[in-house]
């Protein structure tokens, strides 16, 4: 209870502090503190995964390299969240907090598959995974006037938790646990808005079968490709991505 009660003053007081502070100091901070937590138990790990995708194909200096870059990008997409949490709905008053997504996220015709689908009026299965920022594509698509929700890996004492789905609706998203029964979301599509999955968890609560990554069995989700065949809508692959350097 302690460290979810320092957790949740933190992250509030970050939320705050990034407000105020000039954006490059904050960036610099970020990426200094991700420096810090690479040499910890996360680093360990990550030089593990490394190991296990990579193994003898890239020596251990130009690894050493991906997780540098790994985590100072996560760092940045941190920094993004702070803002995205310091926002406002594309529709209301404060509505102008939100014009800086509209400037950092352009859109590509690839969007035609969105929008096509979108006029039939049966909704969209969006699907992505923690690749880039997950979470400024979908902000992006409010600030064109979608509607939707998003499935979201929820724990109801995790402090961390609570921030994500509060920063989400500070920009106009609501969430849906994910152990949500199947009928609240068919309703989202039943209303012909978005619904988004991110799906490359390990959610044991869903459907799932394992198949191999890596040589290693690995619990994937079947769940949005069920939803998919029972609403008769294709899965859309959505992906939110930097371009140039961190």
């Amino acid at each position: 209870p302690l460290r979810r009660t320092l957790r949740s003053h933190s992250l509030g007081a970050l939320t705050h502090l990034s407000g105020v502070m000039p954006q490059p100091l904050l960036g610099l901070g970020l990426k200094g503190a991700a420096a810090l937590v690479r040499q910890g138990a996360l680093g360990a790990r990550a030089r593990d995964n490394l190991k296990i995708a990579f193994g003898q194909e890239l020596s251990h200096k130009k690894r050493e390299a991906i997780l540098r870059a790994s985590f100072s990008h996560s760092a940045r997409v941190f920094q993004e969240w702070l803002h995205l949490a310091r926002g406002a709905p594309p529709v209301g008053p404060h509505s102008h907090k939100g014009l800086w997504i509209e400037r950092t996220v352009a859109i590509d015709d690839s969007i035609e598959h969105l929008e096509r689908v979108m006029s039939e009026g049966r909704g969209a299965i969006l699907v992505s995974a923690h690749l880039g920022n997950w979470e400024l594509g979908p902000a992006r698509l409010l600030r064109l006037g979608l509607q939707g929700q998003a499935v979201g890996l929820e724990r109801k004492r995790d402090s961390s938790s609570k921030w994500i789905t509060g920063m989400r609706r500070s920009y106009g998203l609501e969430s849906l646990a994910q152990d949500s029964h199947p009928r609240r979301l068919l309703e989202v599509l039943q209303r012909g808005e978005i619904l988004g999955l991110v799906c490359d968890l390990e959610v044991r609560r869903l459907a799932g079968i394992h198949v191999p990554f890596f040589d290693r069995p690995a619990l994937t989700m079947s769940a949005p490709a069920a939803l998919a065949r029972a609403h008769k809508t294709p899965l859309i692959p959505m992906r939110c991505v930097a371009r140039g350097r961190n």
